[in-house]
């Protein structure tokens, strides 16, 4: 529109911008507590803990399902013809099917699932062998999980919301240089 000339493609990566910084801040924060937990590996409560886990992990895997399907690309995007003398790839690093803010919930939904998974466990081991370090050891991996899948989210989201310029347009833009610079009277760009 008149005011924002991407329309609001630009929230949906705003929105992926801000899911992936909180759960950078989340993954943090379960890499702290799990380092304090180091120290003093808490008790493990009882039965009711197992049974939460297990239903919270079937209902992460239903969304993992679903919310794979939607957050990523199907591997189209658009082309446009602006009326010059060349077509050019008019996708600003995504695509149709490619939507950050999906993404960001994807993510959010695997770090639920990852706990789910990581509290089974060290319950499991705590309640089977006495094994109480579990708890903090399993924090911290998938603290750290959580982490490496977030990264590319806040990376990309950020080179989208600064008009970074995709990678696979170098070419274009060293050709369009150059054709400048070879212009009668151009000095310098």
């Amino acid at each position: 529109n008149d005011c924002y000339s991407m329309g609001y493609r630009r929230v949906e990566v705003l929105s992926g911008f801000i899911n992936g910084v909180f759960l950078v801040f989340v993954g943090l924060s379960v890499a702290s507590e799990s380092v304090e937990r180091f120290r003093e590996p808490p008790e493990v409560g009882d039965n009711q803990l197992m049974s939460t886990s297990v239903g919270g992990l079937v209902v992460n895997l239903v969304g993992l399902i679903f919310f794979h399907d939607v957050s990523h690309d199907h591997g189209h995007s658009h082309d446009h013809d602006h009326g010059h003398d060349h077509d050019h790839g008019h996708d600003h690093g995504h695509s149709h099917g490619h939507n950050e803010n999906m993404r960001g919930v994807f993510l959010h939904v695997l770090a639920d699932t990852l706990g789910s998974m990581g509290v089974i466990l060290s319950t499991f081991l705590i309640q089977r062998y006495d094994m109480r370090i579990a708890d903090p050891i399993c924090a911290f991996i998938i603290s750290i999980l959580i982490l490496m899948s977030v990264f590319p989210l806040v990376h990309h989201s950020s080179q989208i919301l600064l008009h970074h310029t995709p990678e696979n347009s170098t070419d274009l833009w060293n050709s369009v240089l150059e054709a400048i610079s070879g212009m009668v009277h151009v000095r310098g760009i």
